[in-house]
């Protein structure tokens, strides 16, 4: 028996292993071919995280600050939201390189773990075992139908649309067991807590985002549970307080992941909650997504999972064994699910009170897990009625029938779907001759996932895996002559995407994850970096600011890979850089490698120089559609004391066609930098448009190349012999007042004069450095965060806001400077947290004990 029961999980976790292998051989995913797993947010953001991860793993001072973050974050929050899962550990086993293939792993054994665990459930749960009695008067058993419906369940339309988000799907596979804990902890007293608490405490340590849903379903479950269990409004309470006890103390033992990652998700801009009766999709759409696998198409619910559940759940609706109260009682919790989904004032409660950003309909799953659970009722209901498949086929197919006939389902998926459900239908009444045949059924349920995940899976944004591999390589090959510079920054003019300073673990100035402050975004973007529009969260290097910024922000080292290593970044088709012409003015060519050139500056500031007390005073606007260079004249007016560093240089319109114009300038001396005003909440008004000066391409900004220049573009020297000339062309241009600045030379190199850090030591949240040559006042330029702490010569110091957004503090006159940054609310949270545990453990093991030896009157 104990045999049978292991071998049966095995198929219940290996199943849908191999059928998403043979998805992904179909696929040409590597190693079956060069298309990878590596698609949309787990390309442009899970990886390099990952990476970083990895490398730091061992070095706690980085996994709780980061310099790869823009240019410093915290990096506990992002810590917890994507990588705290265990099974993460093992990427320490698999090269930057090779990080696809780990991905891979963690994609098939998500998919397996979510099956078993459904299984288990089906076979464990003390509601499903009790209905089953009713409906079939026997204990429940039906383990071939376990494993069809969680191999269903595993593979269903939300895991196909959403795999790439792993994070959420660690935690999703804990569902079922954490509400089987529930239900022990409601209806069996023999069961010891743990079932309950252990669980939930994995899930909302391992994403505390995917926990809030788990925490809302689990909090109707009980009001439903408690209600089956309390005959008297007493004993309904104290089912609920035992419960909440639990719930309570679980939440507080993962206080040390919730609470910084709360504080820290403060400082993002999100939309306010505000209750609303708006709609979010159609309604009628719900039965669309219930059986065409094209579907989502909109804002509606991701639920189809095989048509073999629809039709067991109209089975379990008509069938006569299942009363009334039951049918009344699913009705209603489905409803609501479906309802909540629908109403945006409930749709937002979901998210964590606030709108999702992106991949809409995050709880699809909690909807789904039900709905497989009232098919595993209806598929056990048709196997042992003769009329009932035919009345659900019936009913199902007319259903159809009219939901295309009014235009809601294309004809295609009109002829799939009846196809499949005479398939199914003919399978169960030749089950009923033979029980050899239940696995024709079996057979058509995994044709009609691979027939699904075939016309709906696209590879286009796929990562191809060679070019993924080589760009890697050859960065690392050049990265590795920069390793040991502490206090500088580095960028390159070719990226895979904004995050290659996490993917490469080096201190840069571009990032995209969720946790970033807005004002970090804001602030980098009035510097002249990438220019936020609208939604956007990221930073880029975007080809670079002007000379005194990049200096400022000790910009040492630029990499310019060459175009055969652009177009791989292509390949890799992730936010890459598209046509970017790098204006290295004051950078010199030093020893690099045959894909990728190194140019160096040696006059760029160290992390930390001497500034003037600006109080935190200075008044900076950030709004794409002004001069940005008035703000960085503020900035260093402030905090040098360096007055007009950017003069605005008259244009004059020489030629002015539909989709094109010249623009002349008399400037005789110094760098000259273009930026051109856009509305700042309209991604791409501007279209496609060519920049050319002197007869020199220099990018083709916005449209096509929206996600590389757009901010302050280097233009390069002015030409001192002839007029300089600035052309534009593209569809859009007629109406724009692009600007032009000079920065002059005199006044860019009184920045060398201005004194500076030495012996500077950064290992994340610790920084060391000698200030010997600066007297009072001083800047790092990390951005400002109340968590850091500045000591001097062992005396803690009070810091302000320099500069509109860095780090500042007066050094009197001591040398050796030590900051410390601590993550806002851990410290007392782990404090909380080990207590909360403690307590869990303790009345845990109270029980166990009462158990064994009787409790004592």
């Amino acid at each position: 028996m104990k045999k049978s029961k292991i071998l049966r999980g095995g198929i219940a976790f290996l199943l849908p292993i191999a059928i998403l292998i043979v998805i992904f051989a179909m696929k040409g995913i590597h190693p079956f071919g060069n298309n990878s797993v590596i698609t949309g947010d787990l390309k442009n953001q899970y990886l390099a995280i990952t990476s970083y991860y990895k490398h730091n793993f061992f070095n706690i001072h980085k996994l709780l600050y980061s310099s790869s973050l823009a240019i410093g974050g915290n990096f506990f929050s992002v810590l917890t939201y994507y990588v705290i899962f265990p099974i993460n550990i093992l990427s320490l086993f698999f090269s930057t390189e090779q990080l696809p293939n780990f991905f891979l792993i963690n994609i098939l054994f998500n998919v397996g773990l979510t099956s078993l665990i459904m299984y288990h459930y089906l076979g464990h749960s003390v509601v499903v075992d009790k209905i089953s009695k009713q409906l079939f008067g026997k204990n429940n058993q039906y383990w071939s139908t376990s494993i069809i419906v969680s191999t269903i369940y595993s593979l269903s339309s939300f895991y196909r649309a959403y795999w790439q988000s792993v994070m959420w799907f660690n935690v999703i596979a804990y569902l079922p067991l954490v509400l089987l804990g529930l239900e022990y902890l409601i209806f069996d007293k023999n069961k010891n807590p743990m079932y309950y608490w252990l669980p939930l405490l994995v899930i909302l340590i391992g994403n505390y985002y995917i926990g809030a849903m788990i925490l809302i379903f689990l909090a109707m479950m009980t009001v439903i549970y408690g209600f089956f269990k309390a005959n008297k409004l007493q004993e309904y309470l104290k089912v609920n307080l035992k419960v909440l006890f639990y719930t309570g103390m679980t939440l507080l033992g993962s206080a040390f992941v919730m609470v910084p990652s709360w504080l820290s998700q403060k400082e993002v801009s999100q939309e306010k909650y505000q209750f609303s009766t708006d709609k979010i999709f159609v309604f009628r759409k719900i039965f669309g997504s219930l059986i065409d696998y094209n579907q989502p198409k909109g804002m509606e619910p991701i639920l189809y999972t095989s048509l073999l559940t629809v039709i067991a759940i109209v089975a379990f609706f008509l069938s006569r064994k299942v009363i009334l109260k039951l049918k009344l009682l699913f009705a209603g919790l489905i409803g609501f699910l479906f309802l909540s989904s629908w109403i945006k004032g409930l749709y937002m409660i979901w998210h964590v009170f606030t709108m999702p950003n992106g991949f809409y309909q995050r709880e699809s799953y909690i909807i789904d897990f039900v709905l497989m659970v009232v098919a595993y009722y209806g598929i056990n209901l048709l196997l042992q009625s003769k009329l009932l498949p035919v009345i659900s086929y019936l009913f199902l197919n007319m259903m159809i029938v009219v939901y295309y006939k009014l235009g809601y389902l294309d004809s295609h998926v009109f002829k799939m779907d009846l196809a499949i459900l005479f398939g199914i239908v003919a399978a169960i009444y030749l089950s009923k001759v033979s029980n050899k045949f239940r696995y024709m059924m079996a057979l058509i349920v995994i044709l009609e996932i691979l027939y699904s995940y075939q016309n709906t899976l696209t590879m286009d944004t796929s990562a191809k895996y060679d070019s993924y591999v080589k760009y890697v390589s050859e960065n690392k090959k050049v990265l590795q002559k920069l390793r040991n510079d502490n206090g500088y920054r580095i960028s390159s003019t070719v990226q895979l995407n904004e995050n290659d300073p996490l993917l490469f673990n080096y201190a840069g100035v571009s990032t995209y994850v969720s946790q970033q402050p807005t004002s970090l975004t804001d602030y980098l973007s009035l510097l002249g970096y990438y220019q936020k529009h609208s939604w956007i969260r990221w930073s880029n290097f975007n080809g670079g600011s002007t000379e005194g910024i990049n200096r400022l922000l000790s910009l040492k080292y630029i990499l310019v890979p060459n175009k055969a290593l652009m177009q791989e970044s292509w390949q890799y088709g992730s936010m890459p850089t598209k046509d970017n012409t790098p204006q290295l003015v004051d950078y010199k060519k030093i020893n690099g490698t045959k894909n990728i050139e190194i140019y160096k500056n040696d006059n760029v500031l160290p992390i930390g120089f001497a500034t003037k007390y600006d109080g935190g005073f200075i008044n900076l606007k950030y709004d794409t559609g002004e001069d940005f260079f008035n703000n960085l004249n503020d900035i260093f007016e402030g905090g040098f004391g360096i007055k007009r560093m950017y003069q605005k240089v008259n244009l004059t319109k020489e030629k002015v066609k539909t989709q094109e114009v010249i623009y002349s300038m008399n400037v005789q001396e110094g760098n000259l930098y273009l930026y051109i005003p856009s509305n700042r909440w309209i991604m791409d008004e501007l279209g496609n448009m060519d920049i050319i000066f002197n007869g020199k391409h220099i990018t083709k900004a916005f449209g096509d190349n929206s996600t590389g220049e757009n901010g302050i573009i280097n233009l390069g020297k002015a030409n001192n012999i002839t007029e300089n000339k600035l052309i534009l062309k593209g569809n859009n241009i007629q109406n724009i007042s692009p600007i032009v600045t000079v920065e002059k030379r005199k006044k860019l190199d009184e920045l060398i004069k201005v004194p500076k850090v030495t012996n500077v030591i950064q290992n994340g949240n610790a920084i060391s450095f000698n200030a010997k040559q600066i007297k009072n006042n001083m800047t790092v330029n990390l951005p400002y965060d109340e968590g850091w702490k500045v000591y001097v010569d062992g005396k803690k110091l009070k810091t302000y806001k320099s500069m509109g957004g860095f780090i500042g503090f007066d050094k009197g006159t001591g040398t050796k400077v030590v900051m410390k940054y601590t993550v806002s609310g851990l410290k007392q949270a782990l404090f909380v947290s080990s207590i909360s545990v403690i307590i869990l453990i303790f009345m845990s093991l109270k029980g166990v004990k009462i158990k064994k030896y009787g409790k004592k009157e």
